[in-house]
């Protein structure tokens, strides 16, 4: 994330704001500016979110700091200075006609609900005192109530004071906000939805900067924002090495070679590629299929040190990705894994023009196994062992050709740079 927030979205200054000492004390390990509020009411981690969220925003105003905050799912693809509008925000003119003092995500489905997984602002006395209401209204009045929720309610009341609208009342407007009104009501707008994409089904165009994956369950969860990210093309892997992209790294860290040193496996010989299909002759939707397609590249994988691509799933009218037919969990312990549309990102190649150094196809009959490099054979080499029938495991005949005609070109090797 903190290579993301330089090398993609090109913030000159990033600093992590931590919700527990374990998580201060790592970024501090890591060299990361970093800096916590301090939680000793334990009240929990959806409140220690918003009251951090609102005593950061102020303190920064507070101290005439304009500044970006985006939370860790927000995935950028581009560079902020991209966003629309936002020149308003570096010339900051006393005039509310002159610009705006904050730049808020909106919903991909709906333009005008307020996102605050990312805002820009613009410090005045105006910012100030708007996110000084925020705190008076989240710790004050209404405790419980989710943080953006209170900050699209705070905008619609400072823009009705602002415009001198008429005010509904506490039973026509049950979330109004019961903080004071405002002196100096601020003016904001909103990014349109397809350039900051914020949704549960996020659609992202060329033109999007960034994408904020929305959910009600955990990151790391089965159908979490983690895995949502990594099919988009968007997640920026947790740990070194994760993409094959060493160039991504050169400016702030220095990756062993033993990062690029990657092995893949993949299906291959359907129409579409990568895929498992039950609605063809054999298999026809039938379970126990896709689970043995399964199982057996998933043992292929264990067998010989690779990585499994995951393929997708073909079910009639419909393209599925493997997750939802597949515990994740239960692959730990026995191969490594990555998502469907992993070849597909550029993330992952060896470098800006070649995804991979070596290719090979491998078929499995019975009794041998025939090898095939796309690029410099046309049909396979066939490979049987002469002590087949002494074999009482099929895998470990299948292991032991593998890693002994394999050894010098591997399915995908990636070297240094």
């Amino acid at each position: 994330v903190v290579n993301m927030a330089y090398e993609i979205a090109k913030f000159e200054q990033f600093v992590i704001i931590c919700l527990d000492i374990e998580t201060l004390r790592a970024c501090y390990a890591l060299g990361f500016d970093c800096g916590a509020i301090n939680n000793e009411d334990n009240t929990g981690l959806r409140s220690a979110v918003q009251n951090t969220k609102f005593i950061v925003s102020h303190w920064l105003t507070m101290r005439n700091t304009p500044f970006a905050f985006f939370e860790m799912d927000v995935w950028f693809l581009q560079s902020a200075s991209t966003l629309p509008m936002v020149a308003k925000l570096q010339n900051m003119g006393q005039n509310y006609n002159e610009s705006i003092d904050m730049l808020f995500a909106a919903h991909q489905n709906n333009p005008t609900a307020t996102n605050i997984g990312f805002y820009l602002v613009a410090a005045s006395k105006r910012t100030q005192e708007f996110f000084s209401h925020c705190i008076e209204e989240s710790q004050k009045h209404r405790p419980r109530a989710h943080d953006q929720n209170i900050v699209h309610n705070m905008l619609s009341y400072h823009r009705a004071y602002r415009r001198k609208s008429r005010i509904p009342s506490e039973k026509q407007w049950k979330d109004k906000p019961r903080t004071p009104k405002p002196e100096n009501p601020i003016e904001f707008a909103f990014i349109p939805p397809h350039i900051g994409v914020s949704s549960t089904h996020p659609i992202p165009t060329e033109r999007t900067v960034f994408v904020h994956t929305l959910g009600t369950v955990p990151l790391q969860a089965q159908h979490g924002k983690r895995i949502h990210a990594k099919e988009l093309g968007i997640w920026h892997g947790a740990f070194l090495g994760y993409y094959a992209r060493p160039w991504l790294f050169r400016q702030r860290y220095t990756p062993t070679p033993a990062f690029f040193k990657h092995k893949f496996l993949a299906l291959d010989g359907h129409p579409l590629g990568n895929a498992i299909s039950i609605s063809e002759i054999f298999g026809y939707h039938n379970p126990r299929h896709l689970k043995a397609r399964l199982a057996f590249l998933i043992t292929i994988a264990k067998a010989t040190g690779r990585i499994l691509i995951l393929p997708k799933i073909i079910a009639d009218y419909h393209l599925y990705f493997t997750w939802p037919f597949l515990d994740l969990s239960s692959l730990q312990g026995l191969c490594d894994f990555r998502e469907t549309n992993f070849f597909s990102n550029p993330k992952s190649w060896l470098n800006y023009t070649h995804p991979f150094l070596s290719i090979a196809q491998v078929s499995y009959t019975n009794k041998a196994i025939g090898i095939r490099f796309p690029y410099t054979q046309n049909s396979p080499t066939w490979y049987t062992s002469p002590n087949y029938m002494e074999q009482s495991n099929h895998w470990t005949l299948f292991a032991h050709l593998m890693d002994s005609l394999l050894s010098d070109t591997q399915l995908i090797l990636l070297h240094d740079g």
